[in-house]
């Protein structure tokens, strides 16, 4: 199993704005590429980092969920804008089970 993890750190003042954009999103990558995505976000902070978790039975079926998303271009678009709007930086992380 392999674990995606994409976590975004929203801009001073804008942590429910982002979070409300964060899980509207993730509804949208679902239905995009069929696949659950967990929305979390960090505990205790006065602006909490947002995560993406993401479950992959193998790296080919992430690689096959990233060319399905990258391909949409409404999801490329929010993005960007979430990026210019909402959202000061984002990271990415791979985890695979031992």
């Amino acid at each position: 199993m392999v674990t995606y993890v994409l976590s975004g750190k929203p801009k001073a003042g804008k942590a429910n704005e982002a979070t409300k954009w964060a899980k509207d999103e993730a509804k949208r990558v679902e239905k995009i590429a069929k696949t659950h995505i967990a929305v979390m976000t960090q505990r205790f902070s006065d602006n909490p980092r947002i995560y993406w978790v993401i479950n992959f039975e193998s790296l080919a079926a992430l690689e096959a969920w990233e060319k399905k998303v990258r391909a949409n271009k409404a999801h490329n678009e929010s993005v960007r804008k979430a990026f210019t709007s909402i959202l000061e930086d984002g990271a990415g992380a791979l985890f695979q089970e031992v």
